[in-house]
């Protein structure tokens, strides 16, 4: 995303599609090493996790959901990407 700016990733469409529904998907932002490098540094926050984190599953047959606060002076992919 360097020198990109917003507008060049995010179209009118898009902003109106967020505030109707919530949520929309951003296809081909990020390339594919910083998707591998955020994924590295978030397998390594769930392994040594921060004072703020929480696990959400009431039970191991329900799935993870890992919550985490402030990290991103932790992982150096959190702040560059």
């Amino acid at each position: 995303m360097n020198g990109t700016s917003i507008n060049e990733l995010v179209s009118a469409r898009d902003v109106a599609k967020y505030q109707t529904d919530g949520v929309v998907a951003l296809r081909n932002v990020l390339s594919q090493s910083a998707i591998s490098e955020l994924a590295d540094a978030l397998a390594q926050n769930m392994q040594s996790p921060g004072p703020w984190a929480n696990e959400y599953a009431a039970n191991s047959k329900q799935g993870r959901f890992f919550d985490d606060y402030v990290n991103w002076a932790r992982f150096d992919a959190y702040t560059t990407h």
